[in-house]
C-alpha cells in the first residue's frame, strides 16, 4: 500500500542487528520481535528482517541466519525443530572456497554454493573399542607399533573401514 510500517525490535536482538550492520546489511524489520514457543511456553524470541532472521534464547544468545541457510532452517522447523536455536552467525567454512555455515544447538547447516548443496550435519558419538599395539621387530628388538582400526557405519552400511596408519609405526 506504500504506507510505512514500524516494527518493534529491542534487547539482544536489536544489539545483534546493529552490531552486524543494521539496515545496510539486513534491511528493515518486517515483523515485531516475537516469541518462539514450544506449546504454551516461550523458549526464545526472533525478529524477521528483509534479509535475515535474528534468533535469541537465554541458552544461546542472539545470532543471525540468512540466505539459503535461513530457508533450510525454516524448512526444518526453525528453533522449534530438531536443530534448536542458532549458536553462531553465518560464517566461512574453513578451507572451503565459498562455503558457509551456521551452527545450532543440535547440529550445523553447511552451504556449498546453492540451496541444493546444503548439508545437515548432526552430532554423533564415536566409540573406540581398543587401540592395538604389536611388536613387529621381534622380541626385545624395538618399540611396539601403535595403530587403530576404524570402522564407521551409517545405519546398516559401512562407510569407512581402515587401519591407521595403514602400515608401520604411528
Amino acid at each position: 500500500s506504500g504506507q510505512p510500517n514500524a516494527h518493534e525490535v529491542h534487547g539482544a536482538i536489536l544489539g545483534k542487528y546493529l552490531a552486524s550492520g543494521g539496515t545496510a546489511a539486513w534491511g528493515f524489520p518486517i515483523t515485531h520481535e516475537t516469541d518462539v514457543r514450544r506449546g504454551a511456553v516461550a523458549i526464545g524470541k526472533f525478529s524477521e528482517f528483509e534479509r535475515c532472521t535474528i534468533y535469541w534464547s537465554s541458552a544461546t544468545g542472539a545470532f543471525e541466519v540468512h540466505g539459503d541457510i535461513r530457508q533450510k532452517f525454516r524448512d526444518l522447523g526453525g528453533p522449534g525443530g530438531s536443530l534448536g536455536f542458532p549458536t553462531s552467525d553465518e560464517t566461512d567454512i574453513p578451507g572451503v572456497a565459498g562455503g558457509r555455515f551456521n551452527t545450532f544447538q543440535n547440529g550445523s547447516l553447511l552451504w556449498y554454493g546453492n540451496a541444493a548443496s546444503i548439508v545437515v550435519a548432526r552430532p554423533f558419538r564415536l566409540h573406540i573399542g581398543r587401540i592395538n599395539a604389536r611388536e613387529s621387530e621381534g622380541f626385545l628388538m624395538g618399540q611396539n607399533d601403535m595403530y587403530i582400526y576404524i570402522k564407521v557405519w551409517d545405519g546398516p552400511h559401512v562407510v569407512y573401514d581402515r587401519r591407521r596408519p595403514s602400515s608401520g609405526d604411528w
